[in-house]
């Protein structure tokens, strides 16, 4: 039975929940976070609370677990919102409940080493803000607060300003709270009086602005939903942005980046519901829609290839050659404009249309009558930014749950375990699909509202579009990233301004290097030195002398010593654990250039041309 992702039917208001806004601190004790103060405080503030041990506890993971459990049971039947909960606060929770809590009341979602909600006894569910409005709570209170804002705080000397001044973590903490309860609360009642829609229904901004479209812009169900072999095969053809460095030296050129990329092609007519499959050599490409199973063969000679292709080592590409994928047909139409020869193996037709142009459309205009610094203007392009890569989830749903390892027959007996990960010798977390058949959801409740060719389609149109400004005549392109560009030359004035789509100048550049993708040097004509090095924070990239990308022109440069960067207290988590570390480690700046092949000349590096496959 064919199935549509349906247009929402939930209510737009939340429940009569409690809602609750908390923070926790922590010191480094052996190069290890250990929590020592919860807080916590309402939507009015009637409940609110600081709990924080005392430096001179005996023992500070006991003395937590006993506050951590007033904590939970002040909070029963509550939605709790800490600010950064995926990265960090959740690690410190489900770590400290397995110990106070039996395992069968704590669930948990977890995705790419984040921690995306935690659920006690089915009735109090904590959440993390910063899924729903990504950025600092200063930058998040400085966009939305009048009372409360972020106090600035030698975080670095936390175990010395507990042991001689624990009043001001106990402020510090309050504060905290207060800034995300305030900022958190106007930014939901903007979203209610002016898109009617509750965030406290939801886990993320994708999540939000998919809901959003729903209930507001999609009237009739028109998007096709994918058997889970269907989205298996279709993902083979979900190819991202795919970065170009073609010439490494550029002397006089610009720098643009292109005004909204994604919310502009999506606007473009998208692939909805689909005709017939067939195996068919004839097909007119010109008026086909959808997709294609196909043999390429490049021309022998094209300098910026169009179209590209997986590669097991070195990821994407953008190689010449010959070999056969799945592309979505509108790509493939510039390929064979280019020269490219295409045989047609197998079609997957689709009925198109244009279906999130209003959504683009109401957004943007909100986004041109605020300015940047109000938080309507930064709620709009959250939302404009967010709601494609929803359609490329995958399709099933995460099960995971902690296991007691002495229940492992039983749980073996129930489900199909596909992996796990020890937390300690008795418990584990165990990544699980039901065995008994009976006990499967069935089809439509069990298949995620995700139509993958929407985010192939939206993916390749953004390449598409990028391809014109790469390829343009009688003016090189250096460098290419998912949205921007290196030109030697200005662009006409037409194609610039503050529209969708349009291009902005980023910089007139006097000189620039680019040693890889994402890793690069320029100088401004106003003699401002800018740089990237893909990997390093900013402080860490300001530490590179210029001589460092030069370097990498020469041709022996593979030879040379590689330099090293300190990263001082980096930070990092450790799932198998729940731990979060603190460490000093050494970083080698020894980078490698795969996706093109590099062209020397008197043993300079001066150009690219495309890997052959």
């Amino acid at each position: 039975m064919t199935q549509y992702i349906e247009k929402s039917s939930s209510k737009q208001y939340l429940s009569n929940s409690k809602i609750l806004y908390a923070d926790i601190e922590t010191v480094f004790i052996n190069n290890i976070h250990q929590p020592i103060g919860i807080g916590y405080s309402n939507l009015t503030g009637t409940i609110s609370n600081v709990y924080l041990l005392t430096y001179n506890s005996k023992n500070i993971k006991d003395g937590f677990l006993r506050i951590l459990t007033q904590f939970i049971i002040d909070s029963q039947n509550s939605t709790i919102y800490f600010h950064n909960l995926s990265s960090f606060d959740g690690f410190l929770l489900l770590k400290s409940l397995y110990n106070i809590l039996p395992l069968k009341k704590i669930t948990f979602i977890e995705k790419n080493n984040m921690i995306y909600q935690i659920t006690i006894s089915e009735t109090t569910i904590i959440k993390d803000s910063f899924l729903l409005f990504p950025a600092s709570l200063s930058k998040l209170t400085n966009q939305t607060n009048k009372f409360y804002t972020k106090i600035k705080f030698d975080y670095d000397n936390m175990k010395t300003i507990w042991v001689n001044r624990p009043i001001m973590i106990r402020l510090l903490l309050k504060n905290d709270v207060l800034c995300l309860h305030e900022s958190f609360v106007t930014l939901n009642n903007i979203l209610l009086t002016f898109f009617k829609i509750d965030i406290h229904k939801k886990i993320s901004i994708s999540s939000l602005s998919f809901e959003l479209y729903r209930e507001r812009f999609y009237n009739t169900p028109l998007i096709h939903k994918n058997s889970k072999k269907k989205d298996k095969f279709f993902r083979q053809s979900y190819f991202g942005g795919v970065p170009n460095l073609y010439k490494p030296i550029l002397q006089n050129g610009y720098y643009y980046d292109i005004n909204n990329l994604y919310p502009t092609v999506m606007c473009y007519d998208m692939p909805l519901t689909p005709i017939i499959t067939l195996k068919n050599k004839n097909i007119n490409l010109i008026n086909f829609f959808g997709f294609l199973e196909v043999r390429i063969v490049t021309p022998k000679h094209i300098y910026v290839p169009c179209l590209p292709k997986k590669d097991d080592l070195k990821g994407t590409i953008n190689p010449k050659g010959t070999w056969q994928c799945l592309y979505f047909s509108e790509e493939l139409k510039i390929a064979a404009s280019l020269g490219y020869k295409i045989h047609i193996i197998k079609s997957y037709s689709y009925k198109r249309g244009k279906i999130f142009n209003n959504y683009i459309n109401f957004f943007y205009k909100i986004r041109t009558l605020y300015s940047k610094k109000n938080a309507l203007n930064q709620i709009s392009k959250l939302l404009l930014n967010s709601l494609y890569g929803r359609f490329g989830m995958h399709i099933t749903k995460n099960r995971k749950k902690i296991i007691d390892l002495k229940n492992l027959y039983q749980i073996k007996k129930r489900y199909k375990i596909d992996n796990y990960k020890l937390l300690n010798k008795s418990i584990a977390i165990f990544c699980y699909t039901e065995k008994d058949n009976s006990k499967i959801e069935t089809f439509k409740q069990n298949i995620l509202d995700t139509a993958v060719q929407i985010a192939i389609a939206i993916t390749a149109y953004s390449r598409m579009f990028l391809y014109r400004y790469q390829t343009i005549p009688d003016n090189f392109c250096f460098y290419s990233d998912t949205d921007s560009v290196f030109l030697q030359k200005r662009i006409l004035k037409y194609l610039t301004g503050i529209q969708l789509g349009r291009l902005r100048t980023v910089d007139k550049i006097k000189y620039a290097y680019f040693i890889s993708l994402k890793s690069y040097i320029y100088i401004t004509h106003n003699n401002l030195i800018c740089l990237k090095f893909k990997g390093l924070t900013k402080t860490e990239q300001n530490k590179l002398p210029p001589s460092f990308f030069y370097s990498f022109l020469e041709e022996k440069q593979g030879l040379t010593k590689p330099q090293v960067i300190l990263r001082s207290n980096f930070f990092y988590k450790e799932f198998l654990s729940l731990n979060l570390l603190k460490r000093n480690i050494l970083i080698k700046l020894k980078i490698s250039f795969d996706k093109r092949v590099k062209i020397y000349k008197k043993s300079k590096w001066t150009s690219t041309t495309p890997i052959s496959i």
